[in-house]
């Protein structure tokens, strides 16, 4: 649950406090799921790779795949 909760604030705050799209959303999100410990460093280029093969904004891929990774479909739901 602590998990869930994790992953809906730290995207609300990204959500809420970048500016200028996806791209520059990576180096923050990264920063997170990193300290958070929902992905490790030598995973993240997997995560860019498999959020720019999907259609849509890479920042929302992004935070839908490391969602998934933290706790399935729920977790890309909250994320």
């Amino acid at each position: 649950m602590k998990q869930l909760k994790s992953l809906f604030v730290e995207f609300l705050k990204l959500g809420f406090i970048t500016f200028g799209g996806g791209i520059a959303m990576l180096p923050l999100i990264k920063r997170i799921a990193i300290r958070y410990q929902w992905i490790m460093e030598s995973e993240w280029e997997e995560v860019i790779t498999l959020s720019q093969l999907a259609p849509g904004a890479i920042a929302i891929n992004c935070a839908n795949l490391i969602g998934y990774r933290v706790r399935g479909r729920l977790g890309s739901v909250i994320a």
